[in-house]
């Protein structure tokens, strides 16, 4: 009778607990979600960029008229811009939501613990960036309602350019910076707009931080299990798993 390994495993099994080679099923699991989070990553920078509306001068003083429907086109321009920021604020909602719904539904069966533990941490990361994006519509909505009031803009729109980019790019830091530099320039806030734009800074902060913290225990553990995987499963190709830092953000 010939002894192969597999006999050898299921003999000794009940005794001393021979391991199964979960690397197939870990490395298949882990590519899919590879694939996935990477095609969600582009997805968010791929998107259309926000252009702010110029109001063109005119040097004609005698063209009153033509001034006013210049004013007027610029007023409606502003209008859509911040129709598009939540739009697009939105959308990358949804984009985040259905990676994380095509994630979650990846079968697990037969995967290493750690390794199922690993996409939980990039799960958490993405639903960071979908509080941003949801802090930022926040925030656009309530510029929109007081533009429509007041028909003049509260913050800088090439601001609002700056926070989306970041946003969009995952530096969440310059997007942070760009909203509280440009909020806190508006001294014709009172007192309501002041705590108003105070408690979006402070969730801004909050939200990115808690992004930044996620993602770099994420990538941690990710070089780890490579470096451990490359060890235990060598017949994989584990290197093809780790991902840029820019492509992870």
């Amino acid at each position: 009778m010939r002894v192969t390994p597999l006999l050898v495993c299921l003999v000794a099994l009940p005794l001393f607990g021979c391991s199964p080679n979960l690397g197939p099923q870990t490395y298949a699991y882990l590519s899919g979600e590879h694939d996935l989070y990477a095609h969600c990553v582009d997805q968010i920078r791929d998107m259309a960029r926000l252009v702010p509306p110029v109001l063109q001068s005119s040097f004609d003083k005698n063209i009153r008229e033509r001034e006013a429907q210049r004013q007027r086109g610029y007023l409606r321009a502003v209008n859509a811009y911040y129709t598009l920021s939540i739009q697009l604020a939105r959308q990358r909602q949804t984009i985040i939501a259905d990676a994380q719904n095509k994630i979650g539904a990846l079968d697990a069966r037969g995967v290493e613990p750690d390794a199922v533990q690993l996409v939980q941490e990039y799960q958490r990361f993405l639903g960071d960036r979908a509080n941003l994006f949801a802090e930022y519509e926040a925030l656009i909505r309530d510029e929109q309602k007081q533009f429509q009031i007041k028909q003049q803009p509260r913050l800088a729109l090439d601001a609002v350019k700056g926070i989306e980019a970041g946003l969009a790019d995952g530096n969440y830091t310059v997007a942070i910076v760009a909203f509280a530099n440009a909020a806190l320039k508006d001294q014709s806030a009172d007192i309501d707009r002041q705590t108003q734009i105070r408690a979006h800074v402070d969730r801004f902060q909050e939200l990115g931080t808690t992004a930044e913290r996620d993602l770099a225990d994420a990538r941690t553990l990710r070089s780890q299990l490579m470096a451990h995987y490359e060890n235990r499963y060598p017949n994989q190709q584990w290197e093809a798993l780790i991902r840029p830092s820019a492509q992870e953000k």
